[in-house]
């Protein structure tokens, strides 16, 4: 049987931002130097790749997507390595020579250990950026995609005339203004660009969804995806919110280039008409995969595909609240019981099982919510938790017992319960009713409120104990 393709592209795309050449010297450090306190390195080769707005283009030239690449360069061997190499690529561009040099970042490498970097570079000037978007609107037209790749080397100048054109524009931003980016269909900043942008120092999840949403609407931005490192992508705009969690953290090896690869794989998936919610688990797990390279790299089709079918279950079962909300909903419609309970499910017993299963059987669809990480750390100190929030998900996801699974961020559970509003609510051990989180709201809404004991001899901090005993 035939594949479904993974895109199914619609939509061209241009690319305008500071184009770079990287170069990687390698070899082997294999003593220190009597000039200096610093190793020796016996060199093996260079490696030559695309970085900044040029990583953009690869990366969505090997997705497949039609594009063209705008950006400036100098009149120097590095500019025209960089040419070399975008023709090498297929990768059209339009590319003007100006007076500065090539931006280069030449990194001196032991193996996969960075020991030195080497930049070359100068502010572009004002008219030559203007040249190269006066270029590129003459080439835009409305079915096109722009992204606009900003290092703040001075090639967009300008963005707000690019933003006015008849054509969604993507943001990669940088610095402190964002004015400039205002009316722009989607802006991408990580954690810290959108703290120094807007003035905060947010990190939880909720406040962050609370000062993004007022961050978006002051800056015109229709758009907000804020991308979190090992907590994923929280996506703001005026309908709904999303926070994607991270795939997998515990293989990083370089971050270099991610930001590049998430701004082409949302690309191509707007391109091909995806929704915002799909798009964000596949560009998850793009990113999950070139974080595992060194240096900048760049995910293909096919590659995307079978880390998207490995975790299938896991995704078959997760949603984000909005919209397991409406699915459930619908269920209750249906005169379904929902059936709801949590944890932190650290390491997965038989004494979890029996209460997944004894809570399943109170109603028809049983949602399990698990603690994030940073939550378990703040309730049970810094050694826990043993299983990444990623690992602990898939175990859960993987229990014929379990409907659905969704995360939380906070102490407890109490805002996913009054979100969801269970028919019934499930607490595991001696607890009375009147001191579970949440117990009360069920209540008040006609549901129950059940208690299954633990099994004995039982527990994950006893099962980490004997562990740690016996080691």
């Amino acid at each position: 049987m035939q594949k479904t393709p993974l895109f199914n592209l619609q939509k061209p795309v241009a690319i305008i931002g500071d184009v770079m050449l990287d170069i990687y010297l390698k070899g082997k450090s294999y003593k220190i130097s009597p000039e200096a306190p610093v190793p020796v390195v016996r060199f093996n080769e260079n490696q030559y790749t695309l970085g900044g707005a040029g990583n953009v283009a690869l990366n969505l030239k090997k997705l497949g997507v039609d594009l063209t690449l705008f950006g400036l360069i100098g009149d120097d061997e590095h500019g025209k390595r960089l040419i070399q190499l975008l023709d090498t690529l297929d990768i059209k561009h339009h590319l003007i020579v100006t007076k500065q040099p090539t931006i280069t970042k030449m990194r001196i490498v032991d193996h996969q250990h960075q020991l030195l970097r080497v930049d070359y570079e100068h502010p572009f000037q004002y008219d030559d950026s203007i040249r190269l978007i006066d270029s590129m609107i003459e080439h835009l037209t409305a079915s096109h995609l722009c992204i606009i790749s900003d290092y703040a080397k001075g090639t967009v100048a300008l963005p707000q005339k690019l933003i006015e054109q008849p054509c969604q524009t993507i943001v990669d931003p940088k610095g402190h203004c964002y004015e400039k980016y205002q009316g722009a269909f989607l802006v991408t900043p990580n954690l810290k660009e959108f703290q120094e942008a807007s003035q905060s120092n947010e990190t939880h999840i909720d406040q962050l969804i609370q000062s993004g949403s007022t961050f978006r609407q002051k800056m015109n931005i229709q758009n907000l995806l804020i991308t979190l490192s090992e907590r994923g992508m929280l996506l703001i705009n005026d309908k709904y919110t999303l926070h994607q969690p991270v795939i997998d953290s515990s293989q990083v090896s370089d971050v270099t280039g991610a930001g590049d690869t998430v701004i082409a794989t949302l690309t191509a998936c707007l391109s091909s008409n995806i929704d915002f919610e799909k798009a964000l688990q596949i560009t998850n797990h793009a990113a999950s995969l070139v974080v595992k390279q060194f240096g900048t790299a760049y995910v293909c089709p096919n590659e995307l595909s079978q880390s998207l079918l490995s975790k299938s279950t896991l995704h078959n079962k997760t949603r984000s609240l909005s919209t397991l909300i409406s699915i459930l909903k619908e269920h209750q419609q249906q005169n379904q019981k929902i059936v709801f309970t949590n944890g932190c499910f650290d390491i997965i017993h038989p004494g979890h099982i029996a209460l997944l299963e004894k809570a399943k059987s109170f109603g028809d669809i049983l949602v399990v919510a698990i603690n994030s990480d940073d939550s378990i750390q703040r309730l049970k100190g810094p050694h826990r938790p043993i299983n990444t929030l990623t690992s602990r998900v898939a175990v859960m996801a993987g229990l014929q017992a379990v409907d659905w699974v969704i995360t939380f961020d906070d102490d407890t559970p109490l805002q996913l319960i009054r979100a969801i509003t269970p028919d019934v609510l499930v607490k595991g051990g001696d607890y009375s009713v009147d001191t579970i989180v949440g117990a009360q709201d069920v209540i008040n809404n006609g549901g129950e409120v059940k208690v299954v004991p633990t099994l004995d001899n039982y527990s994950t901090t006893s099962l980490i104990k004997s562990v740690l005993e016996v080691e």
